[in-house]
C-alpha cells in the first residue's frame, strides 16, 4: 500500500497523542476516530466545541468505544 504523509499542527498532533491508546500507530488511531469511508467529513466534525456536561460526553465516548469493539470483533469473526 501506498503511504502519504500529512502535516499537522503541533496542537492537532498533541491531541493526538492524547487520544492514542499504548501500541497503537497513529494510523490505527486515525483509522479508530475516523467515520465510515461513505460519511462526508466536515471541518465541523473535528473543531466544533462541545457544549454538554462531562458526564454526558463520557456516557457518549462509552458507547461509541463499545460499539468500535463490537464491530471490530465482529471483523475477527
Amino acid at each position: 500500500m501506498a503511504e502519504k504523509t500529512i502535516k499537522v499542527s503541533e496542537e492537532v498532533y498533541a491531541i493526538l497523542e492524547s487520544l492514542r491508546k499504548e501500541n497503537e500507530s497513529l494510523e490505527m488511531l486515525l483509522l479508530r476516530l475516523l467515520p465510515i469511508k461513505d460519511t462526508k467529513i466536515t471541518k465541523d466534525m473535528f473543531f466544533s466545541k462541545w457544549i454538554g456536561s462531562d458526564e454526558e460526553i463520557d456516557s457518549i465516548f462509552t458507547i461509541i468505544n463499545s460499539t468500535w469493539k463490537d464491530w471490530s470483533n465482529s471483523l475477527q469473526t
